[in-house]
Parts: C-alpha cells; sequence; structure tokens
C-alpha cells in the first residue's frame, strides 16, 4: 500500500480514489476524518459524498488518480 504525509499527523496509508469503497474513512490534515457515503464515477473525476466528523454531507470530485489517507493505520 502507497504512504502519504499529512499536516500534524505524519505518514498514514492511502490509496488511488478510484479504489475508494463505501464506508472508507478518509483523514485529512490534523487528523479530521470523513466517511464515504457515495461514489460516482464521472468523465474525468470520482465524485463522492462524505459525511463529515460533525454529520454534515459534502460532494467532493476527485482524480483517480489522487491518493487518498485512508484509516487502517498511522505508520509513524
Amino acid at each position: 500500500m502507497r504512504t502519504i504525509r499529512l499536516q500534524s499527523i505524519g505518514w498514514v496509508d492511502a490509496k488511488p480514489a478510484r479504489e475508494l469503497k463505501l464506508n472508507d474513512v478518509i483523514i485529512w490534515n490534523f487528523g479530521y476524518t470523513s466517511t464515504v457515503k457515495s461514489i460516482e464515477p464521472k468523465e474525468k473525476t470520482i465524485r463522492t459524498v462524505i459525511i463529515s466528523e460533525d454529520g454534515k454531507e459534502y460532494k467532493r470530485d476527485f482524480r483517480p488518480s489522487r491518493l487518498v489517507a485512508i484509516r487502517t493505520g498511522v505508520i509513524s
């Protein structure tokens, strides 16, 4: 699995947005998290609906190759 570095967290596991699955937990800088509610492939992007920690829903578009940090364990 690949890794990326997040601010104030360090190196975490990541995968390309095209590999996201429902209920994956995305980790953002400073430790914020979101849960993937739905995934819809578009022409050049992957549109997701995510639920933030405070329960609000947001639409977020990713390029398919964009690395997204996911919760599987912090490396360092």
